[in-house]
């Protein structure tokens, strides 16, 4: 039969499984900083309620005024005209009436244009 070894010197730290204090303050202390934690948490969470309470009251003020100007903006603009049925109307209309915004834009351009080569030909 072999010899047996000698028991291992215990470690200078404690067990694997020996719960360890990690603060040198007393249960009590602990508890009631605990307590105190937890307090400030569930005041900081009704305070943020409250915000987001606030936020969705003024996202409502805001939409009920957005709806109150897009009704009044309606009463105030005068119907639009049913489109004319024949085909001959909608070409002739085109031509009789107040520029529209296309047209408008293609007169600027060419205006612009000749202005360009008004003052290419004075600078040369």
């Amino acid at each position: 039969m072999l010899p047996l070894a000698p028991p291992l010197p215990s470690p200078p730290w404690p067990a694997p499984f020996t719960p360890l204090l990690l603060t040198t303050r007393p249960p009590s202390a602990q508890a009631a900083a605990r307590r105190a934690a937890l307090a400030c948490a569930e005041e900081a969470e009704a305070e943020a309620a409250a915000a987001a309470n606030e936020r969705d009251a003024a996202a409502a003020r805001v939409r009920a005024a957005l709806e109150r100007a897009a009704q009044e903006r309606a009463a105030a603009d005068p119907p639009l005209e049913d489109p004319p049925e024949d085909r001959d109307e909608v070409a002739s209309s085109l031509f009789d009436g107040p520029r529209t915004s296309v047209q408008a834009a293609i007169a600027l351009q060419e205006a612009t244009a000749v202005l360009n080569m008004h003052a290419q030909a004075v600078a040369v």
